[in-house]
């Protein structure tokens, strides 16, 4: 952890002097956007430094199959949910009309919205891992 924290260190420290500099030359907004480059570039090289690794692309068909078969999974699955999530709008929309859609969907984000709120903080504390069971010495 230590080499993480103080390359992580280092690259903060190197953009805010960058964006410092850059703005001090008159970079305006820019110099945001360079000193976040100048962090990036030093954590790449010093993440690199500290373990390297063979960056050189390896081509060939040996595994591209299960990416196949992933990817077309994957696809399927985004299909089947924009279809089934949108069908009730298209069903309205097209018996009913612009004016009602609106309506329908107004309500709709109403309804849904308490639960959407809500479900983030209950996912949270529902799936927090159970503490281990104390003994109680006697």
């Amino acid at each position: 952890m230590r080499p993480v924290a103080l390359v992580e260190l280092g690259a903060s420290l190197a953009q805010g002097i960058g964006t410092a500099g850059l703005a001090l030359a008159g970079a305006g907004y820019w110099a945001l956007a360079g000193g976040m480059v100048i962090a990036s570039v030093i954590k790449a090289i010093a993440f690199w430094r500290y373990a390297p690794a063979d960056l050189r692309p390896r081509f060939g068909w040996h595994g591209l199959r299960e990416d196949w078969r992933y990817g077309r999974t994957i696809t399927a699955q985004a299909l089947i949910y924009t279809v089934t999530s949108n069908f009730d709008v298209a069903v309205v929309g097209r018996v009913l009309g612009a004016g009602p859609l609106g309506l329908f969907r107004t309500a709709s984000e109403l309804v849904f919205m308490p639960a959407s709120k809500l479900m983030p903080i209950i996912n949270r504390v529902a799936f927090l891992p159970m503490p281990a069971p104390r003994r109680i010495a006697r």
